[in-house]
């Protein structure tokens, strides 16, 4: 008799509709912004006497400053991955060919999380670097009941669940699902949510929307939004239905791709896209003063105007 599918279902329905917000450790506050310095002006780094952090509009001492390019640095790479596995979809996919483990090795802060969804949402993996974990959690996802997908909006309650893992810093949310059935085709206003979800958050999301192999074609493989917009012949006249599933991912910082096949490449074009935007990433950490427990929003400044820009430097925090 083969071994029960090591799973957990993680969100109740009616926890979707008010999802929790990211947890964090009273001992030490900490939050991520992305600098984008001033090409007239010569900034290697940045130092804690060059940014002001406000926590519910208190200034904050800045405890730790680290940035991505640090040899040393703790700035993680949280990368979710989410499958849809209902019964219309899992057989177009091949787990295999969603991974490059070489790609991984290389990104030392790269950590990869598995979620599957088709009754209910499954987490199969909090995010991980430990390659061997990450294999053996997409070989888990062709055991999730094959069954039509029940879940109403399995992109949000995938977040939802990972925002509250301790020491999870959800970045990017890759979404692989087909054309077929309502996954790809929710109400617009679900969408909504998610996109509003993914900025509070910081999450990009990078829509892939998979559909069978046409014959004759090698690779029909283009980006979401060039798909939408050219309507070529390779892609046929139901790009229209996946529409506002692609656009996720323009509104959220991140890309929708359009496949024909189970995509081999997506990501390694998502990781290479990652690591150049997370060239001047910093992570900033400070220990709070004021402690009354709730939402805090905690916003990241620069003293100095001329140095460049900070964005993402807002995040709404729970401790």
């Amino acid at each position: 008799m083969p071994a029960q599918v090591q799973t957990k279902s993680i969100v109740k329905p009616s926890e979707a509709e008010h999802p929790p917000n990211f947890s964090v450790s009273t001992n030490l506050v900490v939050s991520t912004f992305e600098f984008h310095p001033n090409p007239h002006k010569l900034v290697t780094e940045l130092r804690p006497i060059d940014i002001t952090v406000l926590d519910n509009d208190a200034l904050e001492k800045v405890a730790v400053l680290e940035s991505a390019r640090t040899a040393h640095g703790r700035v993680p790479i949280d990368i979710l991955l989410l499958f849809d596995c209902g019964s219309n979809f899992r057989r177009m996919f091949d787990t295999r060919h969603v991974l490059d483990l070489g790609i991984l090795r290389e990104m030392l802060n790269v950590r990869v999380g598995v979620y599957g969804f088709s009754d209910v949402d499954y987490r199969l993996l909090a995010p991980t670097g430990d390659i061997p974990e990450v294999v053996n959690a997409l070989g888990l996802l062709q055991r999730i009941p094959d069954v039509p997908p029940r879940v109403a909006n399995p992109i949000l309650e995938t977040m939802a669940d990972a925002v509250t893992l301790p020491g999870v810093n959800p970045r990017i949310l890759v979404i692989f699902s087909g054309g077929v059935g309502k996954a790809c085709k929710m109400p617009k206003d679900n969408y909504t949510a998610v996109v509003a979800f993914a900025k509070d958050h910081n999450i990009k999301l990078f829509p892939v929307a998979v559909q069978d192999q046409s014959a004759g074609l090698v690779d029909a493989s283009v980006s979401g939004h060039d798909a939408i917009r050219r309507r070529s012949t390779s892609n046929g006249g139901g790009i229209k239905a996946f529409e506002s599933f692609l656009d996720i991912g323009r509104a959220t910082g991140g890309k929708g791709f359009f496949r024909s096949a189970m995509p081999e490449k997506v990501l390694n074009e998502i990781l290479t896209k990652v690591t150049a935007e997370t060239q001047w990433e910093y992570t900033v950490g400070f220990y709070p003063t004021n402690r009354s427990a709730g939402m805090h929003i905690i916003k990241v400044t620069l003293h100095d105007g001329n140095l460049g820009q900070i964005s993402d430097g807002t995040r709404s925090l729970v401790y």
